[in-house]
């Protein structure tokens, strides 16, 4: 017969498998670590990661109800649009970045893979998928920016322990711009992030904002709503995703609103209230736009591409409210020109 101690390990054991069964699958899917900066949302450019949800980021107090469409559902007046439609194959699918916190790379990476793709007549460029291993690698661990440009500063070249701690989407995309990305088939360690330093790389010819306003500026003026919804709509469809971010509300009560549990529909649409938790900003990147019914009225999205795998939300993208900068998704949106 069993112990009291052989059966206190038992039940531990348990509680501690039904846990993983429940809660589990969110923590290996996405997982890194917090990043705290002193740059905040205030400056040029929001932090993109992802982390563990065993805390809280430290712009809580920003989300409130702000999002909410108070005043019933805007017209769409314009036509639904999607990268794949109008350019199929060489448009990125859908990447997993597992536990580690280094969306910022992969939505950078994918969104220059397409641009280059798009962009480009030449056979060496057709096909090309920038490394988002290869350059996280680099970015955090042989490069660093001194007076305000990229230069290499290590020969690691070993796999990088630092990617998983975030990054400025601003900076990431001048790395493309002045040092570049290497293509997977280049490079033998294509899932480790290690850099390559090889020379040569392909390079963007410039980055810029998108969004018109940022959060600083947009306050509650629906005109520069406007400006930055149509300034995103005409980027993306005439030379193809765009790179943004969202904040991850992570309600713990409230599995509807938790982006973690997102399967379908239009993210945001017919909420009553905006969660405060959350689990900081994380990089993806806007493929397109539509509209669908909700309620009985037609609610506009934006289309984005994630890279948590395809068992994420809709085979591995998302809907989400367009127009009111639903978490933060159309205030800090960028782009590469490679042309």
């Amino acid at each position: 017969m069993a112990s009291l101690q052989e059966l206190i390990f038992l039940v531990v054991i348990v509680i501690v498998l039904v846990l993983f069964v429940i809660y589990g699958h969110n923590i290996i899917f996405h997982g890194g670590r917090p990043l705290f900066d002193e740059r905040d949302i205030t400056s040029n450019s929001i932090p993109s990661f992802m982390k563990v949800p065993e805390g809280r980021f430290m712009v809580q107090s920003s989300i409130g109800n702000s999002f909410l469409i108070k005043d019933g559902y805007e017209e769409d007046l314009y036509e639904p649009f999607n990268s794949y439609d109008k350019w199929g194959d060489k448009i990125m699918g859908i990447y997993d970045q597992g536990k580690c916190g280094s969306c910022w790379s992969f939505s950078a990476t994918s969104s220059f893979s397409d641009r280059l793709r798009i962009q480009n007549k030449s056979e060496v460029s057709k096909n090309i998928h920038i490394s988002p291993y290869e350059a996280a690698g680099c970015i955090k661990c042989a490069y660093s920016i001194k007076n305000g440009k990229w230069v290499k500063t290590s020969n690691h070249n070993t796999e990088c322990p630092s990617v998983c701690e975030g990054n400025y989407m601003d900076d990431v995309l001048q790395y493309f711009v002045e040092v570049g990305g290497i293509p997977d088939n280049f490079i033998n360690k294509v899932q480790k992030y290690v850099c390559s330093h090889i020379d040569n790389k392909m390079r963007a010819k410039r980055k810029y904002k998108v969004s018109k306003y940022n959060i600083t500026n947009l306050g509650k003026n629906p005109e520069k709503y406007k400006a930055n919804e149509l300034a995103i709509m005409e980027e993306i469809k005439n030379n193809g995703p765009v790179c943004s971010i969202i904040i991850v509300l992570n309600p713990s009560n409230e599995p509807t609103y938790n982006f973690y549990r997102y399967k379908s529909g239009v993210y945001g649409a017919n909420w009553t209230h905006v969660p405060e938790q959350n689990d900081g900003f994380h990089a993806i990147n806007i493929i397109g736009w539509g509209s669908e019914e909700v309620g009985g009225a037609m609610q506009k999205y934006w289309l984005c591409r994630n890279s948590w795998g395809d068992k994420h939300g809709i085979n591995g993208f998302f809907k989400i409210i367009r127009g009111r900068n639903f978490c933060f998704v159309e205030c800090d949106v960028w782009a590469l020109d490679c042309s």
